[in-house]
């Protein structure tokens, strides 16, 4: 798993956390998580593109965590 998808995950998990232990009152914090680690996955989907890299990406020379 890529450093961004690890990173995608904790975010993910501490936005669960937030919900379970703060309720209403940790609203905001749990929105802007979510927000976050939606952001870096659609950034991460774009440059993917953009370099034109596939999933392994082993074939232009670099690994998908790069």
């Amino acid at each position: 798993m890529s450093m961004l998808s690890e990173q995608v995950k904790e975010l993910r998990r501490c936005a669960a956390l937030y919900d379970l232990s703060c309720g209403r009152e940790a609203e905001g914090t749990k929105e802007l998580l979510r927000r976050a680690a939606d952001t870096i996955e659609a950034l991460s989907e774009k440059v993917r593109a953009q370099n034109g890299c596939c999933a392994g990406g082993e074939a232009h020379g670099h690994s998908e965590s790069d």
